[in-house]
């Protein structure tokens, strides 16, 4: 992922999105199913609807 150049240092080798991709796709997999658990419950309005403290 990473290579080394003695004039530029260290220089990724791929593109980070591409890298961070899979990790991103299960993140966003994980908080849908909280938020739709939330949903379920009925709490996703309520947090929602939260002011500001």
């Amino acid at each position: 992922m990473i290579s080394y150049s003695l004039k530029f240092g260290l220089l990724p080798t791929e593109k980070i999105e591409d890298v961070m991709k899979p990790f991103a796709s299960r993140e966003l997999l994980t908080l849908a199913k909280f938020l739709q658990a939330l949903k379920k419950h009925k709490a996703l309005d309520q947090l929602l609807n939260m002011k500001d403290l």
